[in-house]
This record gives structure tokens, sequence and C-alpha cells, in this order.
């Protein structure tokens, strides 16, 4: 996943929350002095997908499978509901090929 425009530039490595986080200053998609990372081809060509009508948002079934789910009671047992959703989500994949 990537949320951050680029890596921190090493003059602030040494601040916080830098400075006790090391891997936290390379979360960008481009580095410190703005060349791309491999990861910026990757979400290119994501985007021509979605931009020819390809790709997860142009399939209405393709959250199908959390029909009929409750969100609360997910919240209400994280550690129980993700395995059980994921199952869930296994035996859909496996119903579909």
């Amino acid at each position: 996943m990537a949320w951050c425009y680029g890596d921190y530039h090493p003059s602030l490595w040494s601040r916080p929350p830098l400075k006790d986080n090391p891997h936290e200053r390379y979360f960008g998609l481009f580095r410190h002095d703005g060349s791309p990372k491999p990861a910026v081809q990757v979400f290119g060509e994501f985007a021509n997908c979605l931009a020819a009508g390809r790709g997860p948002k142009t399939d209405p079934e393709a959250g199908a499978w959390l029909r009929g789910e409750d969100r609360e009671r997910y919240y209400d047992s994280p550690r129980t509901e993700l395995p059980r959703l994921y199952l869930k989500y296994k035996e859909c994949l496996e119903v579909e090929s």
C-alpha cells in the first residue's frame, strides 16, 4: 500500500519519529531525490487498467462475498472475525474457479 508521495530527506532522519523508526523513512513512491521507485510503474499500469474499464471498480460482484456481513461484528472481535472472513473469502474464490 502506498500512502506517501516521497521518502523523507536524510536531513530529517535524526528527528522524531524517524530517529526511532527508520522504516518510516522509505514509505514514499518516490525517493527523497525525486526519482521514482519501481512501484510507480505498477501504479501507472493499474491506473491505465481502470481508465480502460478493467479492474475492481468495474466489477459489481467484487465485494459480493461481504454481503450480509455486519461491520460491528468485526469491530467487536477483530481477532476472531478476520480469520473467519478470510476463510469466507477463500471459499468464495474456490466456488468461482
